[in-house]
């Protein structure tokens, strides 16, 4: 596509102004042939020749025609592909390219409005990646898990790949919240995302659901890859360094479940909550799974 520099026939002594530029288009327009006309009626032979007169008028009245309509579209060009590159952003997402070789307040207005869109879409994606995290831990957040596993139920319906959701809360957290003071709270509750995200694999994902409550995803694992992943979990637990200088050591109860074809999301989180629920009444430090308890302390 050649692209106008000054996107207008005007010459440039009739400045880089968008809008001077648009009056002086409608001054030519009105004025050309109001001049032909008031010459052709003062000419000396105007009543010997008033065909000739008419078609004079008629003629310049033509190429003035002519000339505005390519002026019009000449200055009406840059305001076309500026609406084109803002509908395009609007309606996918996608910043396309703008000519960067237009002039005065137009080229201006193309490279803000460039440079704007850029900033708008960079904080717009920062704004949706923050949306989805937990501040304190750094891990996706219960909203935005909640339809992540909504999605991977409706991939692993579909593809027929098992998977198990864990239920995960730390033992007497409450208890060490009290004594110790949120801070020390906050501390424990970092160190044990940070645990929990060196244990998983790639493709499993981690949530903090609420409070001391923490959900994991294990994509294509059964109840058997399920229990291999807890124990590393408790494991880890069991033989890391004190949490804290207080001296204290974390314990954490799991509940898990692994997905039946047609099961939707709360379905699935009621039955690894249940199961959790069932490890803390039998003692907290161990895991529940569908068959009962699986790993004791």
């Amino acid at each position: 596509m050649v692209v106008m520099k000054r996107f207008s026939v005007l010459p440039p002594s009739s400045t880089n102004s968008f809008t001077r530029k648009a009056l002086n288009t409608a001054l030519i327009t009105t004025l050309v042939p109001l001049v032909v006309l008031s010459i052709a009626l003062l000419s000396p032979h105007s009543s010997e020749t008033p065909y000739v007169q008419v078609c004079l008028v008629a003629f310049t009245t033509a190429i003035t025609a002519i000339f505005t309509i390519v002026e019009v579209r000449n200055l009406l060009k840059p305001v076309e592909q500026l609406a084109g590159f803002v509908d395009k952003y609007v309606s996918t997402g996608e910043i396309t390219d703008l000519p960067e070789d237009y002039e005065g307040d137009m080229g201006t207005l193309m490279r803000e409005t460039k440079s704007t869109v850029i900033r708008l879409d960079h904080s717009t994606k920062e704004l949706a990646e923050a949306s989805k995290v937990d501040v304190l831990t750094g891990l996706q957040n219960r909203r935005f898990s909640a339809q992540r596993l909504q999605q991977d139920l409706a991939r692993a319906n579909r593809t027929q790949t098992p998977l198990t959701l864990v239920a995960i809360d730390l033992d007497d957290f409450k208890h060490l919240n009290d004594k110790y003071g949120t801070a020390v709270g906050d501390v424990c509750l970092k160190y044990f995302a940070d645990l929990l995200k060196y244990c998983v694999r790639e493709g499993d994902w981690i949530a903090r659901w609420g409070g001391d409550e923490f959900l994991l995803l294990l994509w294509d694992a059964d109840s058997r890859h399920a229990e291999a992943i807890i124990n590393r979990i408790r494991l880890r637990l069991a033989t890391s360094e004190m949490v804290h200088e207080a001296g204290l050591r974390l314990t954490a109860s799991f509940g898990y479940t692994t997905h039946a074809p047609g099961d939707l999301n709360f379905e699935l989180f009621a039955k690894a909550d249940a199961a959790l629920y069932r490890a803390k009444r039998l003692g907290r430090n161990q895991a529940v799974g569908p068959a009962g308890v699986s790993a004791r302390h």
